[in-house]
Formats: C-alpha cells, structure tokens, sequence
C-alpha cells in the first residue's frame, strides 16, 4: 500500500477516490490530524495514481472529476472501507522512506571511496577484489561476487562517472519504496546475480563495476514506473518501460554481436533479470 497524497477536505478524497476506483485503481482513504490520506493499495498503478492526484489538485473542478463524483454501487460502497478514524503509521513511513534515501547516498560515498582507494593503491584493489571466475570456484573466493562491484577503472571517470549516475538517477524510485536494508540487500543481490551470469559466460576474464546492480535497480524502477518519462542521450523522451527494454536489447544485442569494448554484457543481463524477479516475486503482488 503506498500513499498518494493528502487534501484537507474528506468530500474531495472520496471524490477523488472514487475518480480511481473508476479507473481500475483500488484505493483507501484514512484521517490523519484533520488531513485525509489517499492511500493506493496496488504498486504498479501508483504513478498513474499520482498523476491523477497532481491533476486533481491543480483543478479539482475539472469535468472529469466531476464525473467521478456519482456515487459507486450499493456493492462497491460495502466492499471498499470507509474513512477510518486509526491513526497510520505516517512516521514509520517517514522514517523509512527516509532510510532508503540515505542507504542511496552511502552507497555513493562507498563507491566514491572505493575509487579513490584504488587511485591511491594502483592494482592492489583490483587484485584482491575483482571478479575472476575461476578463483572463485576453485579458490572459494566468494567474496568477489560482492566486492568487484565497488571496484572502477581507474583510467577514466567515464566508468564510475555513468554509473554513479544512473545508480543516482533510479535508485531516487527504488529506494525510498524498499526501505534502507532492503534496498541494500536488493542492490547486493543485483551485483551478485550479474556476477554468477558473468561467471557462467566467462570464468577467465577478470571484472569490476557496479553496472550490474545499477541494471537492477534500473529494471527495477521501470516496473514500478513504467510511464515515467525519462530523456534517451538527454533529449528523447521515453517511457521507463520503453527505456529499459532498450537497454537490456542493447546488451542483448552486443553479448551476441561481440564488442572490441571491455563491457560485460552477460553481467548487465544478469542484473536486469535480478531486477525483474524482484519485483515479480515481492512487490507485483504484495498485499497491504
């Protein structure tokens, strides 16, 4: 269950409310300090929610809402709740939509950390930490499956560069939602999945990036946004569903194709599958 918005007059949020119970949105409404909170009960349809949510704010007499204003019925009226007097739990969810943003930012200063780390002690890192297929199975190093995604090349920014951005750029969606542990242990998972597929295409050639987790948590947000628009090379707008089909093609097409590029494909495709079964296994049907 995740909260649309507030208004301060219940008639509006039944109004409102009922404007999204005719769209095919299940909704929940609840009194809060004089405030009424618009909760939606289904996660993919939460950015369809808040959009009609900002419309309804800037014009709450439009015709459309006006429509929405007939009363639902008999039946429906029983089976959806009624405003009800408990208090929710608004600082717990403060609290932890808050520590999802924050884990965001630490892992950020981890990775710049870790960057700067490897700068100062050329190779060690690299040695210890990158992933190496063999050393792992024959070695029992399983730590690299975790460690080789702090790890850039230090020959260029363009590596940590993009990928801090695009970590920066769709872990704002993903982390509040998941909370600080979850989404650590998510972005974890991401970086460990895509080594295990790298591994699988690859046991020899060493690899370092976070491009697997961020895939993951790229894939991750477009299933909980999937109209959002994001800008393809800053100028082509896109919906997030449309983009991240895009980019697993791209990966697909260059895992295939072959590249002169030192990128892992296969790592990349592993993380989007991470990313996907996430969401199809814990949040496509989680229940309030």
């Amino acid at each position: 269950m995740r909260l649309v918005g507030k208004l301060t007059n219940a008639r509006d949020a039944e109004r409102f409310s009922q404007y999204l119970e005719a769209q095919g949105i299940r909704t929940r409404i609840e009194r809060d300090d004089g405030e009424v909170l618009v909760w939606v009960l289904d996660e993919d349809q939460v950015a369809r929610a808040r959009e009609a949510f900002q419309d309804f704010c800037a014009s709450p007499t439009a015709e459309r809402f006006r429509v929405a204003g007939v009363r639902l019925p008999a039946r429906e009226r029983t089976e959806r709740p009624a405003i009800r007097r408990r208090r929710p739990p608004t600082r717990a969810l403060q609290d932890h939509v808050a520590g999802g943003a924050a884990m965001l930012t630490r892992l950020l200063v981890i990775h710049v950390a870790a960057f700067i780390a490897q700068n100062a002690a050329p190779g060690f890192f690299e040695e210890q930490l990158q992933l190496v297929g063999r050393r792992v199975l024959h070695e029992g190093e399983f730590w690299r499956l975790f460690t080789y995604g702090f790890l850039h090349d230090t020959r260029t920014l363009a590596h940590i560069g993009w990928n801090m951005f695009g970590l920066w750029m769709f872990g704002r969606g993903v982390a509040p939602i998941l909370g600080a542990r979850r989404f650590l242990a998510f972005y974890l998972g991401g970086i460990a999945a895509a080594g295990v597929v790298q591994m699988c295409w690859d046991m020899d050639t060493p690899v370092m990036g976070a491009s697997g987790g961020v895939t993951a948590v790229v894939m991750l947000c477009a299933t909980l946004y999937p109209t959002e628009k994001v800008l393809l090379f800053f100028v082509i707008p896109l919906d997030m569903w449309l983009f991240a089909c895009l980019f697993v093609l791209a990966d697909a097409w260059g895992l295939i194709k072959g590249s002169s590029r030192p990128i892992a494909y296969a790592a990349h495709l592993g993380g989007a599958a991470f990313g996907l079964a996430y969401w199809f296994l814990f949040l496509r049907r989680r229940a309030p």
